[in-house]
């Protein structure tokens, strides 16, 4: 029973130190009543839990909100470490679907040592940042800044490059992936008003609402990418690799495409031509499908090189 309270006590701890912390890095103040929206606990608990965390060198608290120590910043990269070496282990390692990822990863987070964090961080080549941009602190608690300006100011016809996609809420996240914005895709804002934005992109024109807009953060896309680079999934060699990055069809197609779990994000690869050169089969989260030219034509990918 006692280990069970310890373990709950904390998950709790690190819950609140990653608030604290996205506040700080938002600098936005930390209160009590923040705490116990995030944590959903009374607001009599979250003070006890707060009057914890500061005897044990946590958080100190001050006149303007609740903040870190050094102590309590480091715990709190360790989990944000471990969240985000675990989200882009489901992605490149299992093929999780983008949309799912973040809540598997709110529970794995407590339960993976530095150790652990080390080793899944060296399996997956040390990657810098998670599938939704955020830079991933390394094991010496570093982190470095994230520069990207949120879509909704960008200006009009200049072209953007997207480096980071805010996962939550999940019915936005779920709206910007199903138009086949992800990271490294450029665009291009043709128009923008009170009422939305409207975008030209590798694969399409589509409308962003402002409150959807927000949550995609761009830099200004390299010269050479004023050719946006995406190619159709027919290009892959078998044994070749590529990340599906948007969808080309509509209706029943699209849905067909869906169902076999050719999503954005997901990763693919070509396995073999038939023995009439077509259907092509291909390798998809440890499922084989076939797929003839033309339905190859309407995916299209970002081919991996590595």
């Amino acid at each position: 029973m006692f280990w069970k309270y310890a373990q709950t006590q904390r998950v709790r701890f690190e819950d609140a130190l990653k608030h604290i912390y996205d506040c700080e890095y938002r600098k936005a103040e930390t209160t009590i009543l923040s705490l116990s929206g995030i944590l959903h606990m009374k607001d009599r608990k979250v003070v006890v839990l707060v009057s914890k965390m500061e005897k044990r060198g946590l958080v100190r608290i001050l006149s303007g909100g609740i903040h870190l120590t050094p102590h309590g910043r480091a715990w709190a990269l360790q989990v944000i470490r471990a969240h985000r070496l675990w989200e882009s282990y489901l992605v490149d390692a299992v093929g999780v679907p983008l949309e799912k990822i973040h809540e598997q990863a709110e529970h794995k987070e407590h339960t993976i040592t530095p150790a652990q964090a080390d080793q899944l961080e060296s399996q997956l080549g040390f990657p810098l940042h998670d599938p939704h941009g955020d830079p991933i602190p390394n094991a010496a608690h570093k982190i470095e800044e994230n520069h990207g300006i949120p879509l909704v100011d960008w200006p009009v016809d200049k072209l953007a490059r997207i480096i980071h996609i805010e996962d939550e809420p999940v019915t936005i996240f779920e709206q910007i992936l199903a138009e086949g914005l992800l990271l490294d895709v450029c665009l291009k804002i043709l128009k923008s008003d009170g009422k939305g934005l409207h975008l030209w992109t590798n694969v399409q024109e589509c409308w962003l609402a402002p409150v959807v807009a927000a949550n995609i953060f761009v830099e200004e896309a390299p010269q050479w990418a004023e050719e946006i680079s995406t190619e159709p999934l027919s290009v892959l060699k078998p044994g070749e690799r590529g990340r599906i990055l948007a969808l080309k069809s509509q209706g029943l197609s699209r849905r067909r495409f869906l169902d076999l779990g050719l999503l954005p994000g997901t990763m693919i690869e070509a396995v073999m031509p038939s023995a009439l050169a077509e259907p092509i089969a291909y390798k998809v989260r440890e499922t084989m499908i076939a797929l003839r030219r033309e339905q190859t034509q309407q995916i299209l990918i970002k081919k991996i090189t590595t």
